[in-house]
């Protein structure tokens, strides 16, 4: 058993003790602690699986040995990619990344806040997009090693509170930094709530969106030495109305596809699905940080919206719609397979099952489809 696979059983089995701590004390642990695991599984030796040929999935140019893989934010910076082709993962997504580098939040003294919910199969985070910058991460993904069905993903976003004028092209030229570098697709996150830029729903989509998408379609997309496919990603919180505009313009356009589900911040919402012993130390997350929430009360949500979008699709549209929010076992992606969802990510539920199931995360799931 790998030191990660130590660290992680361990905290699983004492985190509900754990959670009775304050609030402010039970956050700054894990927003500490978590960086400590991660370092354990980036330089973990796991035995590698083997991975039947019929769960491969096809979409588009792009082959993915598996329908299941990391959401972003679990490797910002282009690390645990050997952990991931070891463990099973149906594909590699590094990133966000921004065009220029950034340390992430810190509050109250907390760096990165970070507070699971650990009778609740939920988490929230806040933090804020640390990463070492498009040039820094694409020179990484360059120098790493290429295997058979295993795309290699980034994750993007316009710098928060940079001028649009400035945003948008530094953006695009991430985006020729990550072509050049071989990834195999790129998704841009439009989903993130963790950053300082105060996030507004409305029924109509926005248009510093829609800049940003006809640029990308018009200096990247259109381009003939551009072949990477590029997603969007949205969060959980999207309506139905916004999703049938921005999968037609998406269309239109040529983008590859649509991730939908991530984290919520529909708080009041969210609240009514806790436990009740995690509800303390959630109004004490939202109240003082905001961030994300994700976690098993996606779930439904997360198919719904996907079910939507496949049904809003135009006829002649090849687009490709991952799901993400709530994933957290097998019976979510032969949910999704039968909607006709062909890729899902996970991130709370895969740390939830790598607890219990350590270097058989992948396998073990495999083994009921």
């Amino acid at each position: 058993m790998t030191r990660s696979e130590v660290i992680a059983r361990a905290d699983y089995y004492g985190r509900p003790l754990m959670s009775l701590l304050p609030p402010h004390l039970f956050t700054q642990l894990y927003s500490t602690g978590r960086k400590y695991f991660l370092d354990a599984f980036f330089s973990a030796n796991f035995d590698h699986i083997d991975i039947p040929d019929s769960l491969a999935v096809q979409c588009g140019s792009l082959t993915f040995r598996s329908p299941i893989f990391n959401a972003a934010g679990m490797f910002k910076n282009a690390e645990g990619y050997e952990q991931c082709y070891a463990l099973g993962a149906g594909a590699y997504l590094a990133g966000t990344t921004t065009s220029l580098p950034r340390e992430g939040n810190n509050k109250n003294g907390i760096n990165h806040p970070f507070c699971p919910y650990p009778h609740s199969g939920a988490a929230s985070n806040w933090l804020g997009l640390p990463n070492q910058g498009h040039a820094a991460v694409a020179k990484k993904i360059a120098q790493l090693p290429r295997y058979t069905n295993f795309p290699i993903g980034i994750s993007v976003s316009a710098d928060p509170g940079m001028a649009p004028e400035q945003a948008v092209p530094l953006l695009i030229d991430g985006i020729h930094r990550y072509n050049d570098a071989g990834v195999d697709f790129i998704e841009l996150n439009e989903s993130c709530p963790n950053t300082e830029t105060i996030v507004h729903h409305h029924k109509t989509l926005d248009p510093d969106l829609i800049h940003r998408l006809e640029n990308i379609a018009k200096h990247c997309i259109a381009l003939p030495h551009h072949t990477t496919p590029i997603f969007l990603k949205f969060s959980n919180d999207i309506d139905k109305e916004q999703l049938f505009a921005l999968i037609h313009i998406m269309h239109e356009l040529g983008f590859a596809g649509i991730n939908i589900g991530n984290t919520s911040i529909k708080y009041q919402q969210l609240e009514n699905h806790l436990h009740k012993k995690d509800i303390k130390n959630f109004r004490y997350f939202y109240q003082t940080f905001g961030g994300g929430t994700s976690g098993t009360m996606l779930n439904v949500p997360s198919l719904d919206l996907c079910s939507h979008a496949l049904e809003v699709l135009p006829d002649n549209a090849q687009m490709t719609i991952i799901r993400t929010g709530g994933i957290s076992s097998a019976k979510d992606i032969i949910a999704s397979k039968q909607k006709g969802i062909p890729l899902q990510q996970w991130y709370t539920g895969f740390f939830d099952e790598f607890a219990h199931k350590g270097n058989k995360v992948y396998s073990s799931l495999y083994s009921q489809l």
